[in-house]
């Protein structure tokens, strides 16, 4: 019976077993290998089951696991997955290893990091591995390179100008003005400006995200309605003491493929033709004088074809411009330990320009020092050094020897420089056009036209992991900036010619100032998660504030060029003094975020903040902001497993957020005392800036709709679609002169425009052989904007006529170019002017239509209506990269569909050009002749103005070669040998070609260039 009793215990304590290890619980910690910091909401699971769970706020888990488990895997977005053997162990501690691969993944939003399948807004992750394949100079080409919804302005006038930071927009422009559509940069969780972004060293860059809707942009309140540009830069690394060095010489060669111009021989036939040389005045009657003037014409003619026919065709565009190769270098200092890590980096570069004697000289220096105690603390400062010293060229525009006459000699027999051109005659005045200077001349004078600036700051960061649940942030920065700039003009420059007091000859224009800002931020971080419910919320307060001051002197009077020096002014330029400005700003936010999500399927966000600046008048100095989205993780579920999409998650989100990029001077009013004006026997305060104290918030409300997908785990693809109303938005208007405002202006809210499009980004997995370490991508991205003006107010319509550019030619005031025109239901980028007929094939004068239906030759501005778009329907990048082994390939075109564009070069250079400076060789070619010619052009002889027109407008697609990279790494057996950490070469071109449907001169002020760079990094 005993034994009985027995063998039954036993049984039941075999059969319990199991129902006692499933009570088996894990625990341990998921840390980044990098710098020991905890990773909160890391995925573990146990692979071939649904069991899983994530780590708290402290990168701590605690998973219960059945007696089948064998393994653990650990996975989180950015880092590479581990899988690691239970055995016998209860206690399971992880370090991941980044992975830049998945850092895209990732959405850094400044205030918090998100695993993208949680985030329900429109963002874009450029990692560290992805910047290190564009060895470039450039950061916004690059950034455009992926992602075109950042989109750099062309600038046709100043070109490939080193000193102008261009214009950027994200997702099309919502305000009137300069500069007003500029994103928000913020580097390590401060706003810093565009131009300190554009000149950051690329090497300190961890990765870029760019923000894009309401719901990823909504934290910023009153800043984010243009969109946020996220830079984070690296941290050091714990252990091996580790020293990096780059360096990046590129060669930059001129692009003059854009100009067309006469040879001398051409234009010299061209002013035959256009009667240059046959004297026709009917103020001169006396046949003496009409046979003198015409002698001279003839012996001018007869001496400059002596030179054409001995060979003289000065290229002049060849001489304000060079081939010039630039460095710059790139040092990294890291090492440390768990406990204590730190860095030192450095780095100059000199950027020097297509235009001789010009470029953009930058330099930074700083040491980051990370100091924590794990689960407790993690502290970091950072203290720097940046700035830059931008010099221009003396040759000055680059359209003054676009105009020089080809035929001109640019040294006389003795070689001396010939400094005037056209001397027909005392008593010969402009018949030819006048005397035309040599622009060499005036670049061979003393010169000067340099500004520095210069920013000292400290960034401080403290991570405090308070509970187990709750982290809080402390983020501060303090910086001071200093600028200066001078500008000196010789007395004996060209333009001062007619200038006959020798106190007013010369300038010397100096400019001091500087900035400083200070900024704090503090935010509580809570996350919790019960079984399938995750919960994260973010609340914080930030202060904002900076003082710019600016002191500007203007001197003239300079009796000799040999010492250039202030001191040696004899006075202040006429009707000036020292002028000096001092703009504080403040701004107080309080932002709010709550995140949700069940089963990581379903996700929902909501979010808010309050903000308080000086900027805006004191009767709306607050606005409320907020937004609210929502998501769905369909590759989640369980009946959506297919061997087509692995992914598949879809998101929308709505909400309203402001701009802030306007000039804080827009609410006050100010004045200023003048030595000048006295009234009673008092002084008087000048009128100098007229503020508007009801001057409200731009509000921008946006909508936004986003699908993501990887299918057959080839293809990524993105799609969103947005909608984008700026309501209020602000704009400096013209006033009448009686209301007596200074500059005849003042800011105002002026109405209502709708930005409405999509982007499309796809990413393919052509071929992938393992075996052989190769692969290769093609990726598309697609974006399409168009904007329309819903609401006009009385001042934008007012404004419509102020903005009308004038030129005067022959004396009379003619509208020879398109201005910026605002109309109702219609595009921001809307082309106005004549509806043109064409060229009569009769007489070679234009025909234009009227607004009533009726053909007329006769340009009327009352006629004028909408002739075209300068919006793209569409524009983007192809691009291809192929990997094999350590070598990599990379190729990127940007494209642009559908826009026009107003072809000035053909009304300047062609129908209005004037036969005494250089113009385009269509003017020979294309032309009217006879009657019966099917031309575009008017008649050679026919020196009518030809005004906006129809017949000018083109449509332009293009594509454009950006860039070429070549990257190449030593293989580790070699470095082992060699005791080295890491070797790579790098060889890329930038703007190798452009085609385009519309031929027309780029660069008028400044040209563009193309540029080859070649890339060096050893790390030992």
């Amino acid at each position: 019976m005993k034994r009985k009793l027995l063998s039954l215990i036993i049984l039941c304590l075999v059969v319990a077993f199991p129902a006692f290890s499933q009570t088996k619980v894990i625990t341990g910690k998921v840390t980044a290998a990098e710098d020991g910091l905890p990773i909160p909401a890391a995925s573990i699971k146990i692979p071939g089951t649904k069991i899983g769970t994530q780590t708290d706020v402290n990168g701590k888990y605690s998973i219960a696991i059945p007696p089948s488990a064998k393994s653990i895997e650990f996975s989180f977005l950015g880092f590479a997955t581990v899988r690691e053997n239970i055995n016998a162990r209860a206690v399971i501690n992880i370090s991941l290893k980044s992975d830049a691969t998945g850092l895209n993944d990732v959405v850094v939003t400044g205030y918090y990091k998100r695993n993208k399948e949680s985030f329900t807004g429109a963002s874009t992750t450029i990692t560290r591995k992805e910047l290190e394949k564009f060895n470039t100079n450039n950061i916004f080409l690059l950034i455009q390179s992926v992602d075109p919804a950042f989109k750099v302005a062309q600038n046709n006038v100043k070109g490939s100008n080193p000193n102008v930071v261009p214009e950027i927009s994200i997702r099309g422009i919502g305000s009137v003005g300069s500069n007003v559509n500029t994103p928000l940069v913020i580097l390590d969780g401060f706003q810093v400006s565009m131009e300190r972004l554009y000149d950051l060293d690329i090497n300190r860059i961890e990765s870029i995200t760019l923000l894009k809707d309401a719901s990823a942009t909504i934290l910023y309140g009153s800043r984010g309605g243009n969109g946020v540009v996220i830079i984070e830069t690296r941290l050091p690394k714990a252990g091996k003491f580790t020293v990096t060095y780059e360096a990046r010489p590129t060669l930059t060669l001129v692009d003059l493929s854009a100009y067309n111009l006469m040879n001398a021989n051409e234009k010299l036939t061209y002013e035959k033709l256009a009667g240059a040389y046959t004297f026709t005045n009917e103020t001169v009657s006396d046949p003496f004088w009409t046979s003198d003037y015409q002698m001279k014409l003839d012996n001018l003619y007869a001496k400059r074809l002596i030179d054409v026919k001995s060979g003289v065709n000065t290229y002049w565009l060849s001489q304000p411009v060079t081939s010039s190769i630039s460095t710059a270098h790139s040092l990294r200092i890291e090492g440390g330990n768990e406990e204590v890590r730190y860095s030192i980096d450095a780095s100059y570069q000199d950027v020097k320009g297509a235009m001789k004697e010009s470029g953009r000289k930058k330099y930074g220096a700083g040491f980051n020092l990370v100091y924590r105690i794990p689960n407790k603390i993690s502290l970091r400062n950072y203290a720097s050094l940046t700035g830059n010293n931008a010099y221009n060229s003396p040759y000055g525009s680059f359209s003054q020897y676009v105009n020089m006459n080809p035929y001109e000699r640019i040294y006389d027999d003795s070689g001396q420089l010939i400094s005037i051109y056209n001397k027909v005659g005392e008593n010969f005045g402009n018949t030819f056009g006048g005397n035309v200077y040599n622009p060499l001349y005036n670049a061979s004078l003393p010169y000067k036209d340099d500004s520095h600036s210069a920013i000292i700051s400290n960034n401080l960061s403290l991570e405090w992991f308070a509970l187990k649940d709750l982290k809080v942030d402390i983020l501060a920065t303090i910086e001071k900036q200093f600028d200066d700039s001078e500008k000196y003009i010789s007395p004996l420059d060209t333009r001062f010619i007619s200038v006959k007091a020798k106190e007013d000859k010369g300038s010397y224009v100096l400019t001091n100032g500087g900035a400083f800002r200070y900024e704090a931020r503090l935010s509580l971080q809570y996350s919790k998660r019960i079984k399938k419910h995750q919960l994260n919320a973010v609340l914080a307060g930030e202060l904002r504030a900076s003082t710019v001051q600016k002191t500007i002197y203007s001197l003239t009077g300079f009796v000799d060029d040999r010492f250039v020096s202030p001191s040696l002014a004899l006075k202040y330029a006429t009707d000036t003094r020292p002028d000096y400005t001092e703009t504080p700003e403040r701004l107080l936010g309080i932002p709010f975020n709550i995140h949700y999500d069940y089963d990581n399927r379903f996700l929902l966000d909501l979010s808010s903040r309050i903000d308080g600046s000086s900027k805006f008048g004191k009767e709306n100095r607050y606005g409320s902001f907020w937004s609210a989205g929502v998501g769905y993780n369909l590759h989640k579920e369980a009946f959506f497993e297919n061997n087509i999409a692995s992914q598949l998650r879809i998101y929308a989100n709505v909400g309203e957020n402001g701009n802030d990029s306007f000039s804080a001077n827009m609410t006050s009013t100010s004045y200023q005392y003048s030595s000048n004006g006295v009234y009673n026997k008092q002084i008087v305060a000048q009128y100098t800036n007229q503020g508007n104290p009801s001057l409200t918030w731009p509000k921008v409300f946006q909508t936004d709709l986003g699908l993501q997908s990887k299918i057959f785990n080839r293809i990524d693809l993105r799609f969103d679609w947005y909608n984008k109303v700026t309501n209020r938005m602000i704009s400096q208007i013209t006033t009448a002169p009686s209301l007596g405002f200074p500059n005849n202006s003042i800011f105002e809210n002026l109405g209502k425009v709708r930005n409405r499009g999509f982007e499309i980004s796809t990413s393919t997995l052509v071929t992938n052989n393992d075996r052989n370490n190769f692969s290769w991508y093609i990726n598309l991205n697609v974006v399409s904007n168009r904007s329309k003006l819903l609401e006009i107010s009385d001042e934008l319509k007012k404004l419509n006529e102020s903005n009308v550019v004038r030129d005067t030619i022959g004396g009379v005031a003619n509208i020879v170019r398109p201005s910026v025109y605002f109309e109702q239901g219609q595009s921001m980028g809307v082309i106005r002017g004549g509806r043109s007929l064409g060229i009569d094939p009769a007489n070679g004068r234009e025909m234009f239509l009227t607004s009533g239906g009726q053909v007329t030759y006769n340009w009327n501005s009352n006629n004028q209506t909408i002739i075209g778009n300068t919006e793209p329907k569409i524009e983007g990048v192809l691009g291809t990269t192929l990997s094999y082994g350590r070598l990599s390939i990379q190729a990127n075109f940007n494209y642009s569909l559908g826009g026009d564009v107003y072809n000035q070069t053909l009304v300047d250079r062609v129908e209005n050009a004037t036969p005494y400076l250089n113009v385009d060789k269509r003017v020979l070619d294309e032309r009217w002749k006879q009657p019966g010619d099917l031309v575009n052009f008017k008649g050679i002889s026919d020196n009518t103005v030809t005004q906006v027109s129809s017949r000018f407008v083109q449509r332009e697609n293009y594509i454009r070669f950006s860039n070429l990279n070549i990257n190449y790494d030593l293989g580790q057996g070699l470095l082992r040998k060699l005791k080295l950490q890491r070797v790579k070469f790098n060889l890329s071109t930038n703007d190798l070609f452009r085609i385009s449907t519309v031929h027309m001169e780029r660069g008028t002020d400044y040209p563009f260039s193309r540029t080859y760079n070649a890339g060096f990094l050893i790390q030992f």
